[in-house]
């Protein structure tokens, strides 16, 4: 006599999980397909996110890129604040910034995605000569926002040892 077993037999376990894996990769890949596309089809003010993440990193890059070249050798430390502008200022003259700096971002045109940025070196006055006080990157979208707010700004501060 047959007892009456109660479950999922081994089979029908695996035949499901089976059909949930597939499931979940379909829709994984679906969510990266459309996530990509809105990225790269939206008019760049409908992805501040995507600019937002692109402007830090670029701007730590310059940061970074600042103090490997060395504070010293980049700006006298008498004069406050040392500039730099890449790839121009909000002027539309070149900018000032190294050329072996990071370069600006790019869209899949070549053509840079922001106008301006500014790099500002500032200097503590009030310690020993030549200690830094502060390093402002300022990332600027287009030339209207030169006028007022940059769309981005990040800080470093350092000191000399």
């Amino acid at each position: 006599m047959r007892t009456q077993e109660k479950g999922f037999s081994l089979i029908e376990v695996l035949i499901a999980a089976l059909i949930l894996a597939f499931v979940l990769v379909a829709s994984m890949r679906l969510n990266v397909a459309v996530l990509g596309l809105v990225g790269r089809t939206a008019p760049p003010q409908l992805k501040p996110t995507r600019l937002r993440s692109t402007a830090t990193a670029w701007a730590q890059a310059e940061l970074e890129f600042l103090k490997q070249v060395g504070f010293d050798s980049a700006c006298y430390p008498g004069a406050s604040p040392c500039n730099f502008w890449s790839p121009n200022d909000c002027t539309g003259a070149a900018g000032t910034w190294p050329s072996e700096a990071p370069d600006i971002p790019r869209d899949p045109n070549g053509n840079p995605i922001f106008y301006a940025t500014h790099l500002a070196v500032e200097f503590d006055a009030t310690g020993p000569p030549g200690n830094l006080l502060l390093v402002r990157a300022e990332v600027y979208r287009n030339p209207a926002e030169c006028a007022g707010q940059p769309f981005f700004v990040a800080y470093t501060s350092v000191s000399r040892r």
